[in-house]
């Protein structure tokens, strides 16, 4: 998806920030609404909750990276019955038409589309059993859905939940852009991106996992791996793609196995820590350099 200007408005309708939020690019006709749990029965309470709807409910663990993704004729209803289902989840983020232009035929299509792509971005371990319902429509009905879930991937990443966006894998150009991780038997090479640090393809973490390592980098070892972007070889975990982190220290841990500072781990191949440039460019920008 090509990205330009766009103003796009987050809404707090209880004042809070942590609260509801409601979020709409002002030129489109799609919102998307961020639903705590402990906020869902004033949701469920208020008229627009009642439409066809795209949600996504994202994992009750702060450091889960697990979604859910469904459809439904009304939200009010959809996000009440999964109070009970076995996914435990803590926020809803419930995508609908302004116009009240969906049709079932719609929410199933986006619904699909949604999945598919999120299974590509690979962000989040997905906890949905089918890959949605195939619905036949028109190709210029299609098209529609498609444009309407590039607006609900924007306004999603926009509320800092990233789950339609293909991580930016793109190399830098020059060697010395490069970062390499060769503690504890990695032998791993990344570069800097706008969202974090990206592991190429190739490199080599170790494949014991030390308690230290914490639940959440256990929990990202276990998606990747199902993922086929880690394979085992002999006593090593590979990489098969270059894969997107948003933090360099997740990064390292995942290839360590075990606690790391990513910005002492990270190094240039002049030994100069990821710590030392982010300081660097802290410096340029305030103009100390």
């Amino acid at each position: 998806m090509t990205s330009y200007p766009q103003t796009i408005q987050v809404f707090l309708p209880d004042g809070d920030p942590s609260g509801l939020r409601e979020a709409q690019i002002t030129t489109r006709t799609v919102k998307v609404i961020d639903v705590p749990l402990l906020r869902l029965a004033s949701f469920r309470a208020s008229l627009k909750s009642d439409r066809v709807a795209v949600y996504f409910l994202m994992g009750a663990d702060e450091r889960s990276d697990e979604c859910y993704i469904g459809q439904t004729n009304s939200a009010a209803t959809r996000l009440g019955q999964h109070e009970k289902k076995d996914f435990v989840w803590q926020r809803a983020l419930v995508a609908y038409s302004l116009t009240d232009a969906w049709t079932i035929a719609h929410s199933q299509t986006i619904e699909r589309m949604a999945i598919e792509r999120a299974s590509r971005a690979g962000r989040y371990a997905l906890a949905n059993r089918t890959d949605g319902n195939k619905v036949h429509m028109q190709a210029p009905m299609e098209a529609e859905c498609r444009e309407y879930l590039d607006t609900i991937d924007v306004l999603l990443s926009t509320l800092a939940y990233p789950i339609l966006k293909e991580p930016d894998t793109a190399a830098t150009s020059t060697d010395s852009d490069l970062l390499y991780l060769t503690e504890s038997g990695c032998d791993a090479i990344a570069h800097r991106s706008t969202e974090g640090i990206v592991v190429h393809t190739g490199s080599r973490g170790r494949e014991q996992t030390l308690d230290s390592a914490g639940p959440a980098v256990v929990k990202d070892r276990i998606r990747l791996i199902s993922q086929k972007i880690l394979v085992a070889e002999e006593d090593s975990l590979i990489f098969t793609d270059d894969h997107a982190f948003a933090s360099p220290s997740r990064a390292a841990c995942v290839l360590t196995g075990r606690a790391t500072n990513g910005n002492k781990a990270w190094k240039t191949k002049s030994g100069r820590t990821l710590g030392e440039l982010v300081d660097l460019d802290i410096r340029k920008s305030s103009g100390e350099e």
